[in-house]
């Protein structure tokens, strides 16, 4: 399933970076430079995300931790293109690439040996908790705010609608659960970690290539959001990097 999920990915972005032209009439104009920096960095994921398949073994768990975070960040990407109608002739490869993150994530993270007892230690540990918490509530307030107008009025979102259903149903929620698996000191919890935000960095670093690349279509870059996002991402890659170097193997649970 990982290895279905990577190819279909990578040949989705082939098809984009290779034909434009399948974004023109489904896509507003402003949006196909970010969807250009977006397929041109899921063929760099995806080359590297087949490596690691290939490559990883069941003793391997943060490599897997690693997988399970592309893999949940391609499934965002195409869960976006397929909510948001991008109707082309590749839209049943995002239907695929949706289907496949969506079974084979939570298979994976069952599949974690619940044998083995993992830790950060303390001062890490609570760092992770606030950063998670803060992201999930930071993102909640801003997705629910921009909502309510919204709901006073009925006016339906035509564009990016998606990212309020998937940020608001299953990502910010999956910050908390992490936040307080880690809590109450769960293996699970601290597994999980790194995973949401190897999972972040790919779903937030895209938004800023995005905005680098409009100049090139005679497009303005909104420096902000450019800044945010690279800020954000960033942020994500320390706190992934660290977490799975301070990520330890205690010891194993007898069991009974």
């Amino acid at each position: 399933m990982w290895l279905a999920t990577a190819i279909l990915a990578l040949v989705s972005a082939l098809a984009g970076v290779i034909d434009p032209g399948i974004y023109s009439k489904v896509m507003a104009q402003n949006l196909i430079p970010p969807a250009m920096a977006q397929d041109l960095l899921t063929i760099i994921v995806a080359l590297i995300l087949i490596y690691l398949i290939v490559k990883v073994e069941e003793k391997d768990t943060k490599l897997q931790l690693v997988i399970i975070g592309i893999i949940g960040s391609l499934g965002y990407l195409y869960a976006i293109f397929s909510i948001e109608r991008i109707y082309n002739w590749w839209y049943f490869c995002y239907l695929g690439i949706l289907g496949l993150a969506l079974y084979s994530v939570p298979i994976s993270i069952a599949s974690l040996n619940s044998k083995e007892v993992w830790k950060i230690p303390p001062l890490m540990k609570w760092i992770s908790i606030l950063f998670s918490s803060f992201i999930a509530i930071l993102f909640c307030i801003l997705w629910i705010g921009s909502l309510i107008p919204a709901l006073r009025t009925g006016q339906k979102i035509e564009l990016y609608y998606s990212i309020y259903i998937l940020d608001l149903a299953w990502i910010m929620p999956g910050f908390l659960v992490t936040a307080i698996m880690s809590l109450r000191n769960k293996s699970i919890g601290f597994l999980l970690t790194p995973a949401m935000y190897i999972l972040g960095i790919f779903v937030i670093f895209p938004l800023g290539l995005g905005e680098l690349a409009k100049p090139f279509y005679g497009m303005v870059m909104d420096t902000k959001s450019m800044i945010m996002s690279f800020v954000l991402s960033g942020s994500f890659i320390l706190m992934s990097i660290v977490e799975l170097f301070l990520l330890k193997r205690q010891s194993a649970r007898v069991s009974k």
